[in-house]
């Protein structure tokens, strides 16, 4: 599994929209379609390029996270320097596992775990991978902080298809307790608008 094909259908918008706008601009739309929360505002969501490319991108992704593969969004924004700046560098799947195993947490007492400056929800969703293998997810609860809005609205998508992964692969519910994602100033703590909440129901 790899990001190239999805790669090669956002470069299908590269000479008629500027790339890192039209990729934050599909983030937003595709979390509004999966939650109908933060409806964004795009000129040109009715451009039948628009349209088309992302049915298809989505198709993609959606494909790749369903498979299990961690964080394509935050690989698609490193490849066209998304969010570049604000100098966000997504986390390599790698290094995510790393830090999951570097902190060794408790995962029979902790039920809250903490992401402040969570990105694309890489990390997050290492962590969930871990705590799956090693005991009950759905107590735990995970709350994630990030400044940039798409980040916030990536991480959503994300981490919604890896517990779908995770259930497909398992077969039972890996579905935590919940999900926080705050779209938040980490340093001043000031709250901004992007929030969103999973919870098992």
């Amino acid at each position: 599994m790899n990001i190239n094909t999805a790669i090669k259908i956002a470069e299908k918008w590269r000479y008629k929209y500027s790339l890192q706008t039209v990729l934050k601009d599909f983030v937003l739309g595709w979390a509004y379609s999966l939650t109908n929360l933060h409806k964004p505002y795009i000129s040109y969501e009715n451009d039948d390029d628009f349209i088309r490319v992302s049915k298809e991108l989505s198709t993609e992704l959606g494909q790749l996270m369903e498979n299990g593969y961690s964080d394509p969004l935050g690989d698609l924004f490193a490849h066209f320097g998304v969010n570049k700046e604000q100098n966000f560098y997504n986390t390599p799947k790698q290094i995510s596992s790393l830090m999951t195993a570097v902190l060794d947490i408790d995962s029979n007492t902790l039920t809250d775990h903490m992401d402040s400056c969570s990105g694309t929800g890489s990390i997050t969703m290492s962590n969930i991978e871990k705590l799956v293998v090693e005991s009950t997810i759905s107590d735990k609860n995970f709350y994630l902080e990030e400044l940039c809005p798409v980040n916030c609205a990536a991480s959503m998508i994300q981490i919604s298809f890896k517990i779908a992964h995770l259930t497909t692969v398992y077969g039972t519910d890996k579905c935590p307790k919940s999900v926080y994602i705050a779209n938040v100033n980490v340093l001043t703590r000031k709250s901004l608008s992007q929030h969103y909440v999973l919870k098992r129901t």
